[in-house]
């Protein structure tokens, strides 16, 4: 064995570009399986991380279900300990924007101090972080001024702690600061009672699975009180954003299956004469296969040792941009997942042998005698069968790209890989019945039939032609996908219907709540419509194991808002009148949302918000589109307000009036909100912004694009040189009946500007198929939008393949000029 490793290795390094090539395809692969397997984590990182050092050890928040917001430890009930309250109230700080402060008043604060502290005293002092403290150039002594429902403050510095639990995610925008608790329960007037507890569950298991089940019998337990996860790192609804990953990967592979392929055609053709002086000396085909196969795992396993560095390097560097306290230098730490890179290692492996295997595999058709003296016809009886194959999943994929079913979208992920295989199995035995076809058109020009002669004589030509259109259809794939997703959020937010939308607003503590006063103060702005304000108040409830967002507001007012979710049309249009005159407890749920609960109109579900249960009847759906990914329940305001006690709406959505002043508008409309801590924001800053944070995700997109394009790119350079190689004999012969270096070169340019436009005419049909079959997948995900053919990446991406295929030939037109008729033709 130890020589046969040496032999190997020997010529593993003995192509330097062809290792390279194959290595850093498997790489490339691993890479993008292990960020794809790592970048949920990741996200979700993102989120839970801060929550839960701020949580300070705590598993859940406990707050009051009934009128009155004052709680303490006599109501709870249940197996919990660790019981802490605190008076939680945020304020706001008028600078040249809103800053948010989130108060959180203890009977003390000693907690990681850098200097002071506070005790629990009637008196205006605070801790702030150290970070804060740097970052507004404050020190020990300094006032603070805080507005508490509207009211300015001043706080004196008293403590300055370090940047931990409760100051953790401190940020410019919006901080924390710890004040005693008797100043606030007398400001308040809590008596000596609390508006949020927090608590632990006394078990090891702290999964999120496990944490949701006790807070769910908890809350069963409880009649005034609920409990909430301070930490909820579920995964749910992540899958589509994990299959489109795996879907665009898919395509990359497949890329770089067709270049190991190719490249072992080559390492076998090449090695030829010494596979021959093997079997001469006794060794066994099946010896042989296990060399090459060997072979084959080495390439996997060094692949994947850089695939797998590389793809740790590139979750290292997305933790780091995604990262929410980035810019004060501090980074989430990377999660290194020993599975993920168990089964990056095994992918590589599998991905290599296999890819190689029908190449090896084609040496058990070889004769001793034929291979010593480089004769490596061999014949193919298999070829109509496998176009009859390739031609009925070609039907079949396009049947189900144009059937529109439920059922049909279920299997788009099937379908898509019907039709590449269709068209893998199909392409060579149809370009070269197309080939002798159309070469009988141009028996006048003798260099354009004898390039297309050869594309129909020649199974290396054709095998060609198939990977560029593979190669064109991926990369246009993947661009298509991008642009579509960026025109769907353009279109999906261009028919929300607003010019200004409120948030942010601080929760009142008294009895007029914060939405009616801003409701009061926009509608008295001369530039607004007072007439056609909306409020929106949102919130999520449990449905079965599901979290659904449940969107509250006048159905009137709301379907106008809504034009994107198209309420008033088709037969949504009926339904959505029937939930409008509705007074009872009645809801519309998205299409989405009802697969997912497995429920349909006319059903009753049990809604929990917050911990307060209710059963509402499902009155008639809608397409949600992909406002919180397509799963939404709508409600009327009124309901969400007596019932589930959210007495503040989380926006409020209006329209300038015709022919007012915008600046003056903005002007009056930030003077008369910044009080409340409310932000305004326009429709066109709203499209701007959600651009902006599908930035990233488009960004990975193009990283696919460009990998499958640069992959592709090698592969064609590979295969153009196997072309050449396995048709020396073929380009000897020209030469020894009259054809000069000049003609052969001009021969081989044509025939590569054959395979360009080829490729180019038969991509683009082929691409708008998969595209049509990638859009059903995404569908049946949850992902749905239409993907169009991207035209404006085509012509980019085409260039870019037809410079790669000239800079390819050139190096075979040189070539050319090398080459010894005499000694390729000496056995003949």
């Amino acid at each position: 064995m130890g020589v046969f490793l040496k032999y190997i290795s020997k010529n593993m390094l003995e192509k330097k570009g062809r290792l390279f090539l194959l290595i850093f395809s498997i790489m490339c692969c691993t890479s993008l399986l292990i960020m794809s397997l790592g970048l949920v984590d990741v996200l979700l990182d993102s989120f839970t991380q801060p929550a839960r050092i701020a949580a300070e050890g705590q598993d859940i928040a406990i707050t009051s279900v009934t009128d009155d917001p004052f709680i303490d430890e006599s109501l709870v009930k249940g197996d919990v300990s660790h019981i802490e309250g605190s008076i939680a109230v945020t304020g706001v700080m008028k600078e040249d924007e809103i800053i948010y402060v989130k108060m959180s008043g203890r009977k003390g604060y000693d907690k990681d101090m850098v200097e002071g502290g506070i005790e629990d005293v009637n008196e205006k002092i605070c801790v702030i972080s150290d970070r804060i403290a740097k970052e507004r150039g404050m020190k020990m002594g300094d006032k603070l001024t805080i507005a508490i429902n509207g009211e300015k403050t001043d706080f004196e510095i008293k403590g300055i702690a370090a940047n931990n639990g409760m100051f953790y995610a401190d940020t410019k925008k919006s901080f924390s600061v710890a004040v005693p608790y008797e100043y606030l329960n007398q400001l308040l007037g809590a008596e000596g009672r609390y508006n949020q507890l927090t608590a632990r569950f006394d078990t090891e298991d702290k999964s999120y699975e496990n944490i949701k089940k006790l807070v769910d019998d908890f809350n069963d337990e409880n009649d005034k009180v609920a409990a909430a996860q301070l930490v909820n790192d579920s995964k749910d609804g992540s899958e589509s954003i994990s299959l489109g990953l795996y879907v665009m990967l898919s395509i990359v592979c497949v890329v770089c299956v067709i270049i190991i392929y190719g490249a072992f055609k080559l390492i076998i053709t090449e090695r030829m004469t010494v596979i021959g002086t093997f079997m001469s000396q006794g060794a066994t085909k099946k010896k042989i296969e296990q060399i090459l196969t060997i072979e084959a795992l080495l390439y996997g396993i060094f692949g994947s040792a850089f695939g797998v560095g590389a793809g740790l390097g590139g979750l290292e560097l997305l933790t780091r941009m995604i990262s929410p306290l980035k810019d004060y230098g501090i980074y989430m730490p990377l999660r290194v997942n020993g599975t993920h890179i168990a089964i990056g290692v095994v992918f590589a492996c599998l991905l290599s042998v296999i890819s190689a295997w029908i190449p090896i595999r084609s040496i058990r058709k070889l004769v001793t005698k034929d291979v010593i003296l480089n004769r490596m016809e061999t014949q193919h009886k298999k070829g109509a069968v496998r176009f009859i194959i390739g031609v009925l999943l070609l039907v079949v994929s396009i049947a189900g790209a144009v059937i529109n079913n439920e059922t049909v979208d279920q299997l788009g992920g099937v379908f898509l890989a019907g039709a590449i295989v269709g068209m893998l199995m199909m392409s060579r035995k149809f370009i070269k019945a197309a080939a002798g076809k159309i070469a009988g058109l141009f028996r006048g020009n003798t260099t354009a039939f004898l390039a297309l002669n050869a594309i129909k004589t020649s199974k290396l030509l054709r095998g060609n032609i198939t990977l560029l259109v593979l190669t064109m259809s991926s990369v246009m794939l993947i661009a298509s996908i991008g642009d579509s997703m960026t025109d769907f959020i353009i279109d999906a937010y261009t028919k929300l219907n607003y010019d200004y939308q409120v948030t942010n607003a601080i929760p009142s503590n008294t009895d007029v709540t914060t939405t009616e006063k801003l409701v009061e103060k926009i509608s008295a702005i001369d530039g607004i419509d007072g007439d056609r304000i909306c409020t929106h108040t949102y919130a999520y409830s449990a449905v079965d194991e599901y979290s659904i967002l449940v969107m509250a507001a006048d159905p009137d007012r709301f379907a106008e808002w809504g034009e994107y979710l198209k309420l008033r049309e088709g037969k949504t249009d009926a339904q959505y009148k029937k939930y409008t005159d509705s007074d009872d407890k009645v809801i519309m749920v998205s299409t989405a949302a009802l697969k997912k609960i497995n429920k349909k109109v006319g059903d009753t579900i049990d809604l929990d918000v917050g911990g307060i249960k209710d059963s509402f009847e499902i009155i008639g759906e809608f397409d949600g589109g992909q406002l919180n990914g397509g799963i939404l329940i709508l409600m009327h305001e009124d309901k969400i307000r007596d019932i589930f006690r959210q007495k503040e709406s989380s926006m409020l959505t209006f329209f300038r009036k015709d022919g007012a002043d915008a600046d003056k508008v903005e002007k009056e409309l930030k003077e008369a909100i910044s009080d409340l801590g409310a932000t305004y924001i326009t429709k066109q800053e709203m499209v701007d912004n959600n651009i902006a944070s599908n930035k990233m995700i488009i960004d990975i997109m193009k990283i696919f694009t460009y990998l499958a394009l640069v992959i592709a790119s090698i592969g064609i350079f590979n295969n153009i040189s196997i072309c050449f190689a396995q048709r020396r004999k073929e380009f000897a012969v020209m030469a020894s009946v009259g054809m000069n270096i000049s003609q052969r070169r001009r021969l081989i340019l044509t025939e590569s500007i054959t395979g360009v436009i080829w490729s180019a005419v038969t991509s683009i049909p082929y691409t708008i198929l998969l595209c049509r079959l990638a859009q059903k997948m995404l569908t049946a995900s949850g992902m749905a939008f239409d993907i169009a053919f991207s035209w404006k990446s085509f012509p980019i991406y085409l260039a870019v393949v037809a410079f790669v295929i000239f800079l390819a030939s050139a190096g075979s037109m040189k070539n050319i000029g090398r080459l010894k008729v005499v000694e390729e033709l000496k056995y003949e």
